[in-house]
């Protein structure tokens, strides 16, 4: 990873905007509004506002929650299925 891609750290009680989100968590802006949409990231709307407010706190419970594949997650998660029927005895 590149300094322009590492992830933010996130304050719990501070608010983010959802391009903010996107680009602290190295996902594309649509990809975040879905998450918007489907109610699995909490946000707020200021009256008059057309911008969604992503606490930090709910963008954290969202990535522990594990429902956030990293690179990492999938490489393991990949690796896992890849090796799950290797034994050194197979030849």
């Amino acid at each position: 990873m590149n300094d322009s891609q590492e992830r933010i750290e996130f304050d719990p009680n501070k608010f983010y905007t959802a391009k903010e989100a996107a680009d602290g968590l190295n996902y594309s802006y649509k990809i975040v509004l879905k998450w918007i949409k489907s109610r699995k990231l909490k946000t707020s709307r200021p009256a008059g506002s057309r911008k969604f407010l992503i606490k930090g706190n709910s963008i954290l419970d969202f990535v522990d929650s594990n429902e956030l594949l990293t690179p990492m997650l999938i490489f393991k998660l990949a690796a896992g299925q890849m090796f799950s029927h290797w034994s050194p005895d197979a030849s």
